[in-house]
């Protein structure tokens, strides 16, 4: 019985001559990296919290931020330039991710953007308009920030971000 339908890395895999796929479909290799920033207080709305720095032609799989719950606050998960000043695209991952729903197991999902026909793109290819109005064209890479939407008014906390992509 022949498949109903089949991915494009299948087909490909399957015709004659052999149509190699792209290294971001199959293959690569896979990289995690994670951190975090002790006491974060971030009682200011515009506050950035810098996590990992990431080659543009990463392929970002999954963001995961972890910390005791707050009583308040929310953060934008987002692409800065390295110059630590510019923002590419400020919650091009993530919006107003609430401090009360953060947890130390499993963490809170921090990663919603990109669509099924897009989740193998590299970051310079997903966010190629932000990437360009911000004049990171060139840069090789791109640090994963945290900026306060809504301030903390509780006590601060240590949180962490553990980013998981294909290179």
């Amino acid at each position: 019985m022949a498949y109903t339908a089949k991915s494009a890395v299948v087909s490909d895999a399957g015709s004659s001559p052999v149509v190699f796929s792209n290294r971001y479909e199959k293959g690569g290799n896979v990289y995690k990296d994670y951190d975090y920033i002790a006491s974060v207080a971030a009682t200011t709305a515009g506050w950035t919290y810098a996590y990992t720095r990431l080659p543009k032609t990463a392929s970002v799989r999954d963001i995961k931020i972890f910390g005791a719950a707050t009583a308040d606050g929310a953060f934008d998960v987002g692409l800065y330039r390295t110059d630590e000043s510019t923002a590419i695209d400020q919650n091009c991952f993530g919006t107003a991710i609430a401090g009360t729903t953060l947890t130390i197991v499993g963490g809170v999902q921090g990663y919603d953007v990109p669509t099924v026909a897009t989740r193998d793109l590299p970051l310079f290819e997903l966010f190629s308009t932000a990437v360009s109005t911000a004049g990171a064209t060139d840069d090789a890479y791109y640090d994963l920030v945290l900026t306060v939407e809504t301030g903390m008014t509780s006590a601060a906390t240590d949180i962490g971000v553990e980013v998981t992509y294909v290179l």
